[in-house]
């Protein structure tokens, strides 16, 4: 939309404006002006219907993010879409939030 002209700007995360960089070649250049209030770092969060089910989606999503290994692919994964700027603020964040094991 914003390359054809419809819209002026958009509120994205900053991997979004990296991911548009490198995948669009005609990406016009924007400028990311983070909100004070944002957490712009990724984390997840899941939610289901509050259901009998529903729980154990989120209980098996949850089991998956506790693999060490299926963690740390995921991570590097993420890393290779920040800045060099939002690089170093989610090692801090992953640093400050690290569980007991990793």
């Amino acid at each position: 939309m914003l390359q054809m002209g419809r819209i002026d700007y958009f509120r994205s995360s900053s991997p979004e404006e990296e991911y548009l960089a490198r995948t669009q070649p005609k990406h016009q250049t924007t400028i990311h002006l983070p909100l004070e209030e944002s957490h712009d770092l990724l984390s997840h969060e899941v939610a289901c219907a509050r259901t009998a089910w529903g729980a154990k989606i989120v209980e098996r999503v949850n089991h998956q993010f506790e693999l060490k290994e299926l963690r740390q692919k995921f991570q590097g994964y993420y890393e290779g879409w920040l800045g060099p700027e939002e690089l170093k603020l989610y090692r801090v964040w992953l640093s400050q939030t690290a569980q007991p094991g990793q």
